[in-house]
């Protein structure tokens, strides 16, 4: 890190508090002395840490007197990094024995990034009594150093005391709550959510245990089999021993499938070397982001959303941007992308056919999307895995279908879950260029490896007999626009529900905003009702982003379907 660098950001734990520290020069005398007296000199001067301890101890010594905080003015946008601000923070207050009884001093949890090429190189915690005199505190440090592609790094953890007669704190502040209380779940995980739609079919299941007759409506998953020729095909691979590792891209054989079939299906010209395999739609998702957010980037996602889309930018700490697309009947448009897009922004994940909405985004309008990002330097990840489920007059539409320099900011997230009814099978793949690919690899290699053999083998071949797997497709859109020509027609007779139809996917969004407040105080409540009183399994919208909304799955028989919309009217006219 070079004499130029800056601290571009601060933050501290008081709720209107917001310090920006900025143009720190070459350190001073006494700077290097502390440094000397935490006998830390030698650790830090490799990675010119200077701007970043100066900035920590200048704000420890205005703990104390909080007239002096320091008040620098607000973020600049373009060149600061911005990080949420806490209203309180227990975590890191000090507790300190004196007279027989505990005073919880002032602490202090900050994180300074010093950026470099934009990517944000260093975090720092202090854990501070608010002592003027430095006297005891405790420094944790991760830094990490970065080179170019196919860099090596360095990290250190450093725990110190100003005062060698002092000792960390045992109980409260940071260090009990991250050592000491319980196992430290990573915070990248800790932020997360779990999935709201596992939840309501985890209830589902507790019932039936007991018994009950639950009508399940939450499924994501197609009700048919597996077609038998694919799994014939898995047990061919099987008897010729495809049991053994494969390359972590997948099979040579399994990348030509996937490139033939959208070259016939869509008349798309794809290299297989931009192609990798993935252990499932969601794993290609996860991964296609990973290689591409850092700390601080903007994650767009449109609104309503599938509950994993803010979970993988949580984990990777992003940041997630919500547009909402209500306004055009849940169908993102090119306009509002343009207005959502910042500085910061990165990358746009978009799903069509849609889950929750099952809404298709108009080929021409996929296209000024993608245009839009393209020429802001946003790339974007497409979930494709209801690709083939899309009811006429809509039209199946890939962004892999477009020319080779527009592709070059798309990545195809594609899977074999939903329409050949392979979700337990765990089998996906994605379409970027060769740097994104190549990326995504070396991540899949440290993590699953690849697909299993014989699932590639076998999804590979169901590509190929390419007249069987239509027909088998074919069957399956076909029942299913027959349940939805039944159920939204039914849904929309129900007093204060109101759906639009889909165009794709298996699933009907319910708007129920007209009764909650009545009997209900929100969506959840009428779930629950609805699980309590009809022994039917909805999904709350609100894991979608969308409170007010319920989401009904016709992945189920039609006689499923009629039962539950009966006993949804029973429980809604019983208000």
């Amino acid at each position: 890190m070079g004499s130029d660098d800056k601290i571009k950001s601060i933050r501290v734990n008081y709720p209107t508090l917001r310090t920006a520290l900025a143009g720190f020069g070459a350190p001073g005398g006494r700077l290097c002395q502390v440094f000397h007296a935490f006998q830390l000199f030698h650790l830090f001067q490799p990675l010119h840490m200077f701007h970043l301890f100066q900035a920590l101890l200048k704000h420890s010594l205005l703990l104390k007197n909080e007239t002096k905080r320091p008040d620098l003015g607000n973020f600049d946008p373009v060149s600061m990094e911005v990080l949420e601000i806490a209203d309180t923070c227990p975590a890191v207050s000090h507790p300190r024995r004196r007279a027989g009884r505990t005073e919880r001093r002032p602490g202090v949890h900050l994180r300074a990034w010093m950026k470099r090429t934009g990517r944000p190189l260093t975090q720092a915690v202090l854990t501070s009594s608010g002592c003027p005199r430095f006297g005891t505190f405790g420094i944790e440090m991760r830094a990490m150093r970065s080179k170019q592609e196919g860099r090596t790094s360095s990290r250190f953890q450093i725990l110190a005391s100003g005062n060698k007669r002092s000792k960390l704190p045992k109980t409260g502040g940071l260090w009990q709550n991250s050592r000491m209380a319980g196992f430290p779940v990573s915070e990248n995980v800790a932020r997360m959510q779990a999935s709201s739609t596992l939840k309501a079919a985890q209830a589902a299941a507790e019932l039936r245990a007991k018994g009950v007759d639950v009508i399940d409506l939450t499924v994501g998953e197609p009700d048919f089999d597996t077609p038998q020729f694919i799994k014939d095909y898995a047990i061919e691979a099987l008897g010729k021993g495809m049991t053994k590792y494969t390359a972590s891209a997948g099979l040579a054989s399994f990348r030509e499938a996937v490139a033939g079939f959208y070259a016939r299906r869509f008349g798309a010209s794809i290299d297989p070397a931009e192609i990798a395999a993935a252990c499932g739609g969601k794993q290609a998702l996860f991964n296609a982001a990973a290689c591409i957010l850092n700390p601080g980037d903007e994650l767009l996602i449109p609104r309503p959303y599938w509950v994993t889309f803010p979970e993988i930018g949580t984990f990777c700490r992003a940041r997630n941007v919500f547009i909402d697309t209500e306004d055009t009947d849940f169908i993102l448009t090119a306009d509002q992308v343009r207005d959502a897009i910042s500085i910061r922004s990165k990358l746009l994940i978009i799903n069509s056919p849609n889950n929750p909405t099952g809404r298709v985004i108009p080929p021409d309008e996929m296209r000024r999307i993608v245009e839009v990002c393209a020429e802001r330097g946003v790339y974007v990840l497409t979930d494709e895995c209801y690709l083939l489920f899309v009811y006429p007059p809509a039209e199946a539409y890939s962004l892999a279908s477009l020319d080779a320099e527009t592709r070059k900011h798309v990545c195809v997230a594609g899977s074999f879950s939903k329409t050949y009814a392979m979700t337990g099978w765990r089998s996906g793949y994605t379409i970027a260029n060769p740097e994104w690919t190549r990326a995504m690899v070396k991540l899949q290699s440290h993590s699953a490896t690849h697909p299993t053999s014989f699932v590639q083998y076998a999804c590979g071949k169901a590509l190929d007999d390419a007249e069987r797997s239509r027909t088998a497709v074919e069957t399956m859109l076909a029942e299913y626009e027959r349940r939805r020509a039944y159920l939204i027609p039914a849904l929309n007779e129900i007093a204060g529900f109101k759906v639009s139809v889909p165009e794709g996917a298996f699933y009907a969004f319910v708007d129920v905003r007209a009764l909650v407040g009545k009997k209900w105080a929100s969506s959840e409540k009428f779930a629950e009702s609805l699980l309590k009183d009809a022994h039917t399994v909805v999904t709350d919208g609100a894991g979608f982003g969308a409170d007010g909304f319920l989401r009904i799955s016709y992945a189920t028989s039609l006689e499923n379907l009629e039962r539950a919309v009966a006993n949804i009217k029973k429980v809604v006219e019983s208000v």
